[in-house]
Formats: C-alpha cells, sequence, structure tokens
C-alpha cells in the first residue's frame, strides 16, 4: 500500500479524540488536526483496521458524531482493512515475539500493529504512550514508527 503520499495508522484513540474534539498535552491535538486537515485535502491517506471501527462503536457517541465517523469512511483516502488470514498470522506472531521477551501484548494492538505492517504505512499514530508508542521501531522484525501524530507544516489560521 506503499503511496507517494504519507499513509498514517490511527488507532481507536485517535478517533476517538478527533470526533470528541479532545483536549490533551500540548501539541497532540494539532498534529492530529494536522493530520486530518491533510486527509481533508487528499494529501495524505488514513489506514485503520475494521477493528477499529468496533471498538470506536462501543464508545457513548451522540447520534451526529457516529453519523460523522460512519462518513469519513466514504473518502477514497481513508481505507478500512479487514482482518484478513494473513494480518490475523502476523498478529499472531507479533504476540508470539513479545510473549519470548516476557513482554505482554494485548492481541488488539497486535491485530492493529499486524495491519499497519501488512499496509506499509508511513507512521502509526496512537495516544497509547504505554503500550503502543513505547515499541516503536523494531515490531517483532518489522521496521514500524509508531507515534503521536505532529504537526510538520503547521496550519495558518485566517
Amino acid at each position: 500500500m506503499r503511496q507517494s503520499k504519507p499513509t498514517y495508522y490511527w488507532d481507536a484513540s485517535l478517533f476517538l479524540a478527533w470526533l470528541m474534539n479532545e483536549s490533551s498535552k500540548p501539541g497532540e491535538m494539532e498534529g492530529l488536526a494536522e493530520v486530518a486537515w491533510l486527509v481533508d485535502r487528499n494529501q495524505a491517506i488514513i489506514v485503520t483496521s475494521v477493528m477499529t471501527k468496533g471498538e470506536v462503536w462501543q464508545s457513548a457517541l451522540p447520534v451526529n458524531v457516529r453519523v460523522m465517523f460512519a462518513d469519513v469512511f466514504k473518502r477514497p483516502n481513508v481505507v478500512l482493512v479487514d482482518l484478513s488470514d494473513p494480518i490475523s498470522a502476523l498478529g499472531g506472531v507479533i504476540r508470539e515475539d513479545y510473549a519470548s521477551r516476557h513482554a505482554k501484548l494485548k492481541l488488539a494492538d497486535a491485530q492493529h500493529l499486524a495491519t499497519a505492517i501488512a499496509c506499509k504505512v508511513t507512521e502509526f499514530h496512537t495516544f497509547d504512550e504505554n503500550d503502543l508508542i513505547a515499541k516503536s521501531g523494531n515490531v517483532a522484525g518489522y521496521k514500524l514508527i509508531i507515534c503521536k501524530p505532529k504537526g510538520v507544516q503547521g496550519i495558518l489560521q485566517l
């Protein structure tokens, strides 16, 4: 799925923060807003697993926010990836790798990482500092940058 445009994997924490316009640490929402701005202008691609959709739907969201979330997947540059056999198998390999080092990794996190690796994303974006960001760099032998979204060019508000 390597494209000329940057391709970002978003997990549920990003979608929920965006949908609920959450406030968090300085710079975090600005980075998220910049990626959303790039996607809105068709200058970037967001990839996520069908699992993300389920995780977001589990949240208590107002009806208008649910509609907005459903509408985002109508965009051609927001890609919803099914959990296929190869992705599921890669998720298993990732969990086994962490288990062999006496480290725990949730099944859902392993499947998100596997989806991002299979899609060859530029970066995996999350606000999950404890479980995911700490794993950035080498995920079971696969190079994967895991980080919070960051503003690169900035958005000029007029």
